[in-house]
């Protein structure tokens, strides 16, 4: 495959340091390739692969225009109409005198304007500056939505604000971690399939306590690399505690293989909807395109015998919430395939459950997860409260 430039276009914010470490990184990856352009003309045609993030554009304007002092209330619905419009205006004769108009009206966003003005802003976001080829431009996102989940992820997964090597040693344990997830899943089958694509099936045996254990080929050791005994234990693995909100994750590329009820059990037992041991769908996040999410969400009646859904897409009805009228919880969030999707090209993202019964619920399972444990494993618990991490003792 020829690595041509078009392939390193990329979606950025608007940030100077962001922009100039591309175009450095662009020149120097390219010379040391044996491209024959000089660097003056790689760092001009690296400039040509920058497409500025059209979230980022917005949550500037919607930023200024509620700053009362520059931008009086009354006015604000029409300086952001006027700013967005500058995005799409053919001509230059045209461009000039929208932004002659905006600061004629509102002089204290000169400054501001100028900035968004200025040709290495303006060639990323305004379609009149732009310097990308067309092509190039719609093929790649608009926005930086999917990549900030993700700077999200490792941030939640490594930390940050860590030292240089720290922040290495992160990093490389998040690849290790994605690593060993892909591996895992070339070397299995769906899940999905097992399960027939029951959530509550899936969810029921994970949380069994009285399954048998997994036999290991030695004993646990200390730091030093000593074992107490060379004998080969049995490891035993259960849940004591379900989380208030559950929220499923779908790395499946194709979703349509889990069926996510409207509510479910998380165990077998018998007593469940006695302590609110359900979970009831709160929300669903789509991801559509590839490349924008779109949740959508449940919220209680007054008089709590129903429900309201609602759908929040940043890029829509100014960002704000709208009520789907006539909505329902089989048409929009629950089953194999959402019967009535957000769009064509959508993918389950993300599920949120919430536990009916909360604490009481909390602890009606951990009791009955460690009664289990007691009869079937021969395992005693000194404590079978739920906020005290309990000694356990083997009495067979």
């Amino acid at each position: 495959m020829v690595l041509t430039d078009e392939i390193l276009a990329q979606v950025i914010d608007f940030s100077e340091a962001e922009r100039s470490g591309y175009l450095l990184a662009f020149a120097k990856f390219r010379i040391k390739h044996g491209d024959s352009r000089t660097q003056d003309q790689l760092l001009t045609d690296g400039a040509k692969l920058l497409k500025g993030c059209e979230q980022h554009f917005r949550n500037a304007v919607t930023c200024i225009k509620h700053i009362s002092s520059i931008i009086p209330v009354e006015d604000e619905k029409k300086f952001k109409k006027l700013v967005m419009k500058l995005c799409s205006v053919p001509n230059q004769e045209e461009f000039e005198a929208i932004a002659h108009c905006i600061v004629k009206k509102w002089l204290h966003t000169s400054t501001w304007l100028a900035w968004w003005t200025r040709e290495s802003h303006a060639s990323m976001i305004f379609k009149l500056q732009q310097i990308m080829d067309v092509e190039v431009w719609d093929s790649i996102p608009g926005s930086m939505n999917a990549e900030e989940t993700m700077h999200w992820k490792l941030y939640s997964g490594a930390g940050c604000d860590h030292d240089v090597i720290k922040g290495f040693e992160g990093l490389l344990s998040i690849a290790n971690y994605y690593e060993r997830l892909n591996e895992a899943a070339l070397e299995s089958i769906e899940e999905a399939t097992c399960l027939g694509g029951s959530i509550e099936t899936w969810f029921q045996e994970l949380m069994q306590a009285n399954q048998a254990g997994h036999l290991m080929d030695a004993c646990w050791h200390n730091a030093e690399g000593v074992s107490p005994c060379c004998g080969k234990p049995q490891l035993l693995e259960f849940y004591v505690s379900l989380p208030i909100i559950l929220t499923i994750s779908v790395d499946d590329w194709d979703p349509k293989h889990w069926d996510f009820p409207a509510s479910f059990t998380p165990t077998s037992l018998k007593d469940d909807h006695n302590y609110g041991l359900v979970y009831d769908i709160m929300a669903c996040i789509f991801l559509i395109d590839g490349n924008h999410f779109q949740t959508c969400y449940r919220t209680p009646t007054p008089d709590n015998k129903g429900c309201t859904i609602y759908i929040y897409n940043g890029m829509r009805s100014k960002g704000y919430a709208t009520h789907k009228q006539k909505a329902t919880l089989v048409m929009h969030m629950t089953g194999e395939e959402v019967i009535d999707r957000p769009d064509k090209s959508y993918h389950t993202q993300m599920v949120i459950y919430q536990l009916h019964g909360g604490r009481t619920a909390q602890k009606a399972f951990l009791q009955a997860q460690l009664g289990i444990a007691e009869r079937v494993h021969g395992l005693s618990f000194d404590s079978h409260d739920v906020s005290i991490v309990p000694d356990v003792a083997f009495t067979r």
